[in-house]
């Protein structure tokens, strides 16, 4: 979470350098999911791949996906916002259908 916070903060000092260079500026989108992933080194010796799969994985991809439609950097599940509840101050934006998955999801922002 904390490194989430401080990517949208460093792309916000980047555009205020753009801008002040006439460049155009960028824009970023977070998804954090909290659960259970599998991680494993994929490949064979002459390409090998780290990769991490699961439906925690593929949920946290939805809801950066959904960082576009809500107009927020960083989007959170109900499971990841309950866990950063003391350290961070979220707001609830909606419960929304995801792609691949049947039930709705709890989306919570980030307040920044």
């Amino acid at each position: 979470m904390r490194a989430a916070v401080e990517m949208v903060d460093e792309v916000a000092r980047l555009n205020e350098q753009f801008q002040a260079e006439g460049k155009p500026g960028v824009k970023i989108g977070v998804g954090i999911n909290t659960g259970v992933a599998s991680t494993a080194l994929i490949g064979t010796e002459d390409r090998i791949k780290y990769t991490i799969i699961g439906d925690t994985v593929n949920l946290a991809s939805r809801l950066q996906d959904k960082t576009k439609e809500f107009s927020q950097p960083i989007l959170l599940s109900s499971d990841t916002a309950n866990l950063i509840q003391k350290e961070f101050s979220t707001l609830f934006c909606a419960e929304t259908i995801v792609k691949g998955l049947a039930r709705p999801v709890e989306l919570y922002a980030v307040k920044m």
